[in-house]
């Protein structure tokens, strides 16, 4: 398992401190300005002994875009043989440029710093239309895939890799010497995303009194910026600013994303994305081998199925018993 905060490898420090935890790897998810956009690429594996200083390299440089340098990081970042340079939701107009903006900074990042690049990103908190056609850029670019959860509460990992690998570092040669990643979809990448999304913002909400003091409520995760004091958690304002645990429209707005993210509430949700929501085809297994096509099969002939009922897209033949009563 790699950890990648946004800009921030504390967690990975800290956890490398507990004996369970001391070989876990030192990444980070970092953010690359371009024009009125940015990139986010996942830099997992780091040397733990010069993780630091890498880290405020990389920051310097997000801080700081215009001092250049970005070619130097990035291949430093090559040299180092345990590095994985993964491109995260590379489709993904993150940024609200638009698409056809999107995908020109894209094409220009790819042209200029693509050769520094090793995988990218199958996500599990993107829809499958997308990630479909971040396979068929991997097999235009030369590129494999590899998993990324994205999650950001308590919800495992709907997207996994596969491997046979002992070590992170042994996984990180079979994508960037062997150009070898099988990726998982787990049954949970099926839901639909908005109640992914939702039961994510609910865990995010809710009490934790197993949690250290200071990160027990959601106001202890929620940070703001001072003049005075800098970066402050909203639990140090609220207390003072607040009656009855709120503005009205922010008590309202908190009981309605705890009732949707509720799992009991789930069905509803999955009842309204089946009718609102666009064709999303589903499939079970990816293999990705570099020099080959990609292929999508389910320990049989290839099936690709559409999650609305009744409804199933592309050529299946021979359908196995399991297949018959999903499909």
């Amino acid at each position: 398992m790699s950890i990648t905060d946004h800009d921030d490898i504390e967690a990975s420090l800290l956890l490398r401190g507990l004996d369970a935890f001391r070989n876990i790897p030192v990444s980070v998810e970092w953010t690359i300005p371009v024009g009125v956009g940015f990139f986010h690429i996942g830099v997992h594996n780091l040397p733990p002994k010069l993780s630091v200083e890498i880290m405020s390299e990389l920051a310097q440089y997000t801080s700081s875009p215009e001092s250049g340098g970005l070619v130097d990081l990035l291949a430093m970042l090559n040299e180092l043989p345990g590095v994985l340079l993964v491109l995260n939701h590379p489709l993904w107009d993150i940024e609200f440029a638009g698409a056809e903006q999107h995908t020109r900074s894209l094409s220009a990042f790819m042209l200029a710093h693509g050769k520094w690049i090793h995988a990218l990103e199958v996500n599990g908190y993107r829809p499958w239309r997308e990630n479909e056609a971040v396979l068929r850029m991997a097999e235009e670019v030369g590129l494999p895939v590899v998993s990324g959860g994205d999650r950001h509460a308590c919800r495992p990992n709907a997207v996994l890799n596969l491997t046979t690998a002992g070590t992170f570092s042994e996984f990180v040669s079979e994508v960037r010497q062997d150009g070898r990643s099988e990726i998982l979809l787990m049954p949970e990448y099926s839901q639909p995303l908005a109640a992914r999304q939702m039961e994510g913002a609910a865990e995010f909400l809710c009490f934790y009194p197993q949690y250290p003091c200071g990160q027990q409520k959601w106001t202890d995760r929620v940070f703001f910026y001072t003049d005075e004091r800098g970066v402050l958690p909203l639990s140090l304002y609220a207390p003072n600013h607040w009656k009855d645990g709120g503005p009205r429209w922010l008590r309202h707005t908190l009981r309605v994303v705890s009732l949707l993210g509720n799992r009991r509430f789930r069905p509803a949700m999955r009842l309204a994305w089946f009718l609102l929501a666009p064709n999303e085809e589903m499939v079970v297994l990816l293999k990705r081998t570099a020099g080959k096509d990609t292929r999508l099969d389910w320990e049989a002939p290839t099936t690709i199925l559409n999650t609305r009922p009744g409804l199933v897209i592309g050529t299946v033949e021979n359908m196995s018993p399991e297949q018959e009563e999903c499909r």
